[in-house]
């Protein structure tokens, strides 16, 4: 079976898209794409992933965006 997924969040100044790109196979064979930083992740994604997946070719992918509005920062002189 093939298949595509894309979910989008965001919490604060950062955004994030996850997408999910399967093919047909014999095996489950995962790559994931994470930004820098991310490492950790791929530990998670590949724990996570053989709960709902046995077989397959899978490509994983994690884009961040952290250029929303900037900080408004503010002195607070009384203290």
């Amino acid at each position: 079976m093939t298949g595509f997924a894309r979910q989008e969040g965001g919490s604060g100044m950062v955004s994030w898209v996850w997408e999910i790109k399967s093919l047909n196979g014999r095996n489950l064979d995962i790559r994931s794409r994470l930004p820098s930083g991310y490492e950790a992740l791929d530990a998670v994604v590949r724990g996570a992933v053989p709960k709902h997946c046995t077989r397959g070719n899978l490509q994983i992918m994690l884009s961040v965006d952290r250029s929303a509005a900037p900080v408004q920062l503010k002195v607070n002189h009384e203290l």
